[in-house]
């Protein structure tokens, strides 16, 4: 049996790995992956714009989270015969927002990231 856990406590990076195995009968693996992420830049503030300097305001922001399993399962039931099983799953949650404006036009797009894909093999 092995295990290993990396940057566990409020990380914005955290990692697990655990193996388990039995020599000729089977051999059982896990990782998890897990990253929150945060970032926002104000460049220019809105009060402090001019004509000749403005971008009227340029606000970045990203605040997400993903996750990310993997599982796989490997039995041996003979020299010949085996059996694989495999699990992988990652989710994507949060939002990520660009807002700008020029001069004399009022423009924002927001796109919020939500993305989840669950598959077994």
């Amino acid at each position: 049996m092995s295990l290993e856990i990396r940057f566990l406590g409020g990380d914005p990076y955290e990692t697990l790995h655990l193996t388990w195995t039995k020599f000729g009968a089977y051999r059982l693996s896990y990782d998890r992956r897990r990253s929150a992420y945060f970032y926002q830049n104000i460049l220019l503030l809105r009060e402090s714009a001019t004509f000749l300097t403005s971008n009227a305001g340029d606000l970045h922001r990203a605040d997400y989270e993903w996750v990310q399993d993997t599982a796989a399962l490997q039995v041996w039931m003979s020299s010949a015969v085996g059996l694989n099983l495999q699990f992988d799953r990652f989710v994507l949650r949060g939002t990520a927002r660009r807002r700008s404006t020029s001069v004399g036009t009022n423009s924002s797009s927001s796109s919020p990231s939500a993305r989840r894909r669950t598959s077994t093999s």
